[in-house]
């Protein structure tokens, strides 16, 4: 990337906006750096602005990348706990299934002896 390039995409930048290295992102999301650099290959994640041989993030679109992680890892655990509960309905269903057969079974047993005496 030549100077003017440089230039050009430092002329992209908000100044009223405060940037951050990628570094710095990947601190704030709490994600490995090689991981972010991956995701801005696949352009995923935050925008980033090429300045250079580095990149400089908005800060504000990390934070609000971050939430958005958060948010979707709050909503995996909800998941979660939703499929737990729902196998242990599962379980006490096929359990009441279970007696409600062994009380039907003892029923027609007497229902028999009943008859026949």
């Amino acid at each position: 990337m030549n100077s003017n390039d440089i230039a050009a995409n430092l002329s992209k930048l908000d100044p009223s906006r405060p940037y951050v290295d990628r570094k710095t992102a990947s601190d704030i999301l709490g994600m490995p750096y090689p991981t972010l650099s991956a995701r801005m290959r696949l352009g995923i994640g935050p925008h980033v602005i090429k300045v250079g041989s580095g990149v400089l993030y908005d800060l504000r679109e990390v934070e609000a990348y971050a939430e958005a992680l958060a948010t979707i890892a709050e909503a995996k655990q909800q998941v979660a706990e939703t499929q737990a509960r729902l196998a242990e309905a599962r379980e006490r269903h096929a359990e009441a299934q279970a007696r409600l057969a062994e009380a039907r079974e003892h029923h027609e047993a007497l229902h028999t002896q009943y008859q026949h005496s």
